[in-house]
């Protein structure tokens, strides 16, 4: 027998019976306690497993909740976006309603005026005033004279008295501004800045502030087109500030309307680039004061043939002092097509491109665009507008392109879409809505090969680059000067009617066909000269022809000479 039974035998042997009942309750009582306890701690893991089970049940809910509520989130901001531009479009439609009524009052007021008698009467002697006073102006010289006088007060000249008239006025008046103008120690000169893609005033700007006679101003614009986040009033401003320019506001952001400067009635001369009213007064050409000379610099260089009437005879190209052309072929062209170009066209080149003969300037490639580099620059237009052919291949090409850029990471990608590509690419059929449009461009910016160019100086981007594929256009003229691979894409076998220079231009580079894509790899590829030299040489080398001279400096020159001429009695 073990010790252990032992001491319970004699336990219960001599331990009174109650003790020993006492003994086999308590026993009873442990063992129940014990069914207890376990049956507790069941519970409490069964309870801890329902617990468990509705804590990761709720989580979940919770988590699809939140999923659900971002999605809202996202949904409302592009609601709130699409309202906004709603509204931004219900706006510019209520400026164009008011703009249009203003002009419509406008051009009722001048036909009431010009076909009424009363109306008559009342040009033909305003018109008799003005001229007494531009004669006074130009025998005394007393600028107060034409003080509160704008160009398009001239207007009334030129519908009652003729054109004939209107040129012999504005002669004189030029004349006068030029004796005065050359008596000022300093010139304040002005430059309408609109967009990055359009900006040709770079040489002449520096060249004019190295000058001892001329202070020069940049005056920034909003662009003349919405164009979104790609290119606003914001973005003028920093590239004006980053160039280092002397500039000044025209916009007031916080009160969004057009600010009116002292300046402006102190500018001697202003320089344009397109020959149409793009802005509201004062800085249309004709609110201009008469006591200030325009001149008119064109941005790109004309290669077509069907410009309409207006264009070359518009109010605005009549209030101007000099029109600048690029070579021989357009000077008698302008002359013979601008109403006043037999007055006041001149010859000097393309200022733009003074950067090529200016042996100062160099720009150093940064490491990720050491790549052999291209620049696509898309056009905008595939539906015939007013007659004309269709000629951009944007909506054959974009995916070519993006893909080709994607799977060769040896490349470097510049795209340069029209601006109007960004402005109507939906209206123009290359994309269904707005959020396809940010869609596709946003895969070329999260490229590590390629980005999106469109606020970079053109001639610092034919600088950094090494070939040009583009639609047709003043581009392909321009790149020209670089002397680096160039191809012209083409939509439609027949082109829009071209002038002399543009179908010479057409004779000398290479062509592709949208969407021909073996055709535009090999030449990628290839990398093949083209032979533009004569081309060149006779339409393009205004440094030859000024006598080794930049557009800049042969401008300020003839500005210079003919102040001087203006006090030869």
């Amino acid at each position: 027998m073990s010790i252990h039974r032992k001491i319970k035998s004699l336990f219960t042997r001599f331990l009174p019976v109650p003790a020993r009942t006492f003994h086999k309750t308590m026993h009873e009582i442990a063992e129940k306690n014990n069914k207890n306890h376990e049956s507790v701690m069941n519970a409490l893991v069964d309870m801890n497993h329902l617990i468990a089970s509705e804590i990761n049940r709720s989580v979940a809910e919770t988590r699809i909740m939140i999923h659900e509520s971002e999605q809202i989130i996202v949904e409302t901001r592009n609601a709130t976006m699409h309202i906004k531009w709603a509204v931004d479009e219900i706006h510019k439609t209520a400026d164009v309603i008011v703009n249009d009524t203003i002009k419509t009052r406008r051009t009722v007021d001048e036909i009431r005026e010009t076909t009424t008698p009363e109306g008559l009467i009342q040009q033909h002697k305003r018109s008799r005033e003005i001229v007494q006073k531009i004669n006074d102006y130009h025998r005394v010289g007393d600028e107060s004279i034409i003080n509160g006088l704008v160009y398009n007060d001239l207007s009334c000249i030129y519908n009652t008295l003729g054109a004939s008239i209107y040129e012999l006025v504005v002669k004189k008046l030029f004349e006068q501004n030029e004796r005065n103008l050359s008596k000022r120690s300093v010139i304040k000169v002005g430059f309408i800045y609109t967009v990055p893609y359009t900006w040709s005033f770079d040489s002449l700007y520096w060249y004019m502030e190295e000058h001892e006679h001329y202070e020069p101003y940049v005056i920034v614009m909003p662009p003349n087109f919405d164009m979104g986040e790609i290119c606003n009033y914001g973005n003028n401003l920093q590239t004006v500030r980053d160039k280092g320019y002397r500039y000044v506001e025209s916009f007031d952001l916080e009160n969004n309307r057009y600010r009116h400067f002292d300046l402006l009635n102190e500018l001697g001369i202003i320089f344009h680039q397109v020959p149409y009213e793009h802005y509201p007064r004062p800085y249309r050409v004709r609110d201009i004061p008469l006591s200030t000379l325009n001149v008119l610099v064109m941005y790109a260089i004309l290669l077509v043939e069907n410009r309409p009437e207006w264009f070359f005879k518009s109010a605005t190209q009549r209030c101007m002092w000099k029109i600048v052309c690029e070579n021989d072929f357009l000077y008698e062209y302008y002359r013979s097509k601008f109403e006043m170009g037999k007055l006041n066209t001149i010859r000097c080149g393309i200022p733009m491109m003074d950067v090529v003969f200016d042996k100062k300037v160099s720009l150093e490639r940064n490491q990720k665009n050491k790549k052999y580099s291209i620049i696509w620059a898309p056009g905008y237009q595939v539906k015939k507008v007013d007659g004309k052919p269709a000629v951009a291949t944007f909506d054959m090409n974009k995916d070519f392109f993006l893909e080709y850029a994607a799977k060769h990471s040896e490349t470097y990608w510049y795209v340069r879409p029209h601006p109007q590509l960004l402005v109507r690419g939906v209206e123009q059929g290359h994309f269904s809505n707005d959020s396809e449009w940010h869609s596709y461009f946003s895969k070329w910016s999260v490229l590590d090969n390629a980005e999106l160019a469109f606020n970079m100086d053109v001639t610092d981007l034919f600088e950094l680059s090494d070939m040009l594929i583009a639609d047709f256009g003043s581009l392909l003229v321009d790149y020209l000067f670089y002397k680096k691979p160039v191809l012209r894409l083409k939509r439609e076998k027949k082109d829009e009617p071209l002038n002399e220079l543009g179908s010479s231009l057409l004779r000398n580079i290479p062509v592709a066909q949208g969407g021909d894509f073996k055709t535009i790899e090999k030449f990628i590829i290839t990398k093949p000269r083209v032979e533009c030299d004569d081309f060149f040489e006779n339409h393009l080398n205004y440094y030859k022809q000024n006598g080794n001279k930049t557009a800049a400096e042969y401008l300020v020159e003839h500005i210079e000479d003919t102040f001087k001429d203006a006090n030869v009695d």
